[in-house]
C-alpha cells in the first residue's frame, strides 16, 4: 500500500495535464525514437546529447518548481551511481549510453519512475531475449541494443502515471 500511494502522489507531480508536462512528454518521445534507432542500426547512442539535454532539463526543474528538481536531480545522480556500479562489476555488460539514457528519462520524471522503469525493463528484456537464449540464438556475450527495453520500460510507466492520475 506505501508504494502505491508514493506512486499516487508522484504521479500527481510529473503527470498533470498541462504545457510542461506535454513538452516532457514530447521531447521524451523524439529523443527516444532516435536513440532507439541508432542503438538498433549501430550500437551508439546520442550520449552528449542526453547529458545536455538532461542538464537543461534539471535547469529548467530548477526555475520552475524546486521540489521537482531535487527528486529529479537525486534521480538523475542515483542512476549514474548505480550504472556505473552495474558498468564496472558486469564489465561493461551495460553501456554508458544505457545510462545517460536512464539519467535522461530520471531528470524528467525523477527517481521513483526511474527506478520502476528500470526493473520494468529488465524484466522486459528478460522476457522477451529467454526464448532466443535457449535456443542458442544468442549467448552471455551477444551485445544486446538495451535502450528499446529502457524505452518500453519508461514508456509503460509514463502511461501508468498519466493513467493513475487522471483516472481515465
Amino acid at each position: 500500500m506505501i508504494i502505491i500511494d508514493i506512486f499516487k502522489k508522484n504521479a500527481e507531480i510529473f503527470f498533470r495535464l498541462n504545457f510542461v508536462t506535454l513538452v516532457a512528454l514530447l521531447f521524451f518521445l523524439v529523443v527516444s525514437i532516435l536513440n532507439i534507432i541508432n542503438d538498433l542500426k549501430n550500437k551508439k547512442v546520442f550520449s552528449i546529447f542526453l547529458f545536455f539535454s538532461s542538464l537543461a532539463f534539471l535547469a529548467f526543474w530548477g526555475f520552475y518548481d524546486i521540489n521537482i528538481f531535487w527528486v529529479c536531480l537525486i534521480g538523475y545522480v542515483g542512476v549514474i551511481v548505480v550504472f556505473l556500479c552495474i558498468f564496472f562489476i558486469s564489465k561493461e555488460g551495460i553501456g554508458l549510453g544505457d545510462m545517460l539514457y536512464l539519467g535522461f528519462f530520471a531528470s524528467l520524471y525523477g527517481y521513483f519512475f526511474s527506478i520502476i522503469a528500470f526493473f520494468l525493463s529488465f524484466w522486459i528484456a528478460t522476457a522477451i531475449l529467454i526464448i532466443p537464449f535457449f535456443l542458442k540464438k544468442i549467448d552471455k556475450k551477444t551485445k544486446i541494443p538495451f535502450i528499446p527495453f529502457l524505452f518500453i520500460g519508461c514508456f509503460i510507466t509514463i502511461l501508468t502515471g498519466f493513467i493513475v492520475h487522471c483516472k481515465f
